[in-house]
């Protein structure tokens, strides 16, 4: 992911957007050993030996995070990161995050796909 914004091949909103939209969404009712089932073990198995795929080395450091922690960007806590949380306190942003997390637990519950 930081490999992607740090050499510009996709903005904080396009990663955000492709994961809820595609394998995030599969992780709360699959998870991710079940995923594997879904994709298949077969395939799974070709993924996995592909040697023609080398991904990206650690470098150690991003550039993107380098840049924004140098303008005083340091997520919620400073009201702005890749985001902008300007106007709204910290406990306010996580209570919304924890009401909805609150409520996706509850209809995964209903669904039968958590205890």
């Amino acid at each position: 992911m930081l490999f992607l914004l740090d050499n510009g091949y996709a903005t904080p909103e396009d990663i955000d957007e492709a994961t809820k939209a595609s394998f995030g969404l599969r992780i709360p009712i699959l998870g991710l050993v079940k995923r594997i089932d879904f994709t298949g073990l077969d395939l799974a198995q070709k993924i996995i030996r592909n040697r023609l795929y080398e991904p990206p080395k650690p470098q150690g450091s991003s550039k993107s995070i380098d840049r924004l922690i140098a303008q005083g960007k340091l997520g919620i806590k400073s009201g702005g990161g890749f985001y902008d949380y300007s106007g709204r306190s910290p406990e306010e942003i996580m209570k919304e995050r924890d009401i909805k997390l609150i409520k996706l637990r509850e209809f995964l519950r209903e669904l039968g796909e958590l205890p």
